[in-house]
């Protein structure tokens, strides 16, 4: 009987080791899916931006690919996001961010920045060792002043901004 029982709690100890075998190779291609997923969008703004910049495009057609872009930032607001996931996000508002200057949208610009600076900051509380979170705060924060003095109403803006420099 006690044999039994051995047998039984091996085959356990086997079959969680194998679910842990599986979670771990399922979390390494969900992260190489996000990075993957991060360098196309990052290249599809990156490509529109340059032909909106060239004259290539207009800003109705610009603002029309960037229709999906944005309702997926919508969607951010409530969501509960890994960290993997979160870098991701920062590094999409933070390009969307300088199309949204390239625009002449400096409101959206600013809002998009904000969002990746804040995002970056829960990042880098939880490990203010983090390299590339810290260059993503730094990217958000650089991001954040240039919409601000973007703006260039008042003195108060180039004094946010400023502020957003220096970090």
């Amino acid at each position: 009987r006690s044999c039994d029982l051995l047998l039984l709690a091996g085959g356990a100890g086997y079959e969680i080791n194998k679910e842990k075998n599986i979670a771990e190779a399922n979390s390494q291609r969900a992260t190489e899916q996000a990075n993957l997923a991060t360098k196309l969008f990052s290249n599809l703004l990156g490509h529109v931006l340059n032909a909106l910049n060239s004259g290539s495009i207009s800003v109705m057609v610009a603002n029309y690919i960037f229709k999906p872009v944005e309702d997926y930032f919508a969607q951010l607001k409530d969501a509960k996001l890994t960290t993997e996931v979160m870098e991701f996000n920062v590094q999409l508002l933070t390009t969307y961010s300088d199309v949204q200057v390239s625009l002449g949208q400096n409101e959206n610009a600013l809002n998009f920045a904000r969002q990746a600076k804040v995002m970056a900051q829960q990042l880098v509380a939880k490990d203010g060792q983090n390299d590339t979170w810290q260059y993503l705060l730094y990217s958000a924060l650089f991001r954040t002043a240039d919409a601000v003095i973007a703006r260039g109403e008042s003195a108060a803006n180039l004094q946010e901004g400023l502020v957003d420099y220096q970090r």
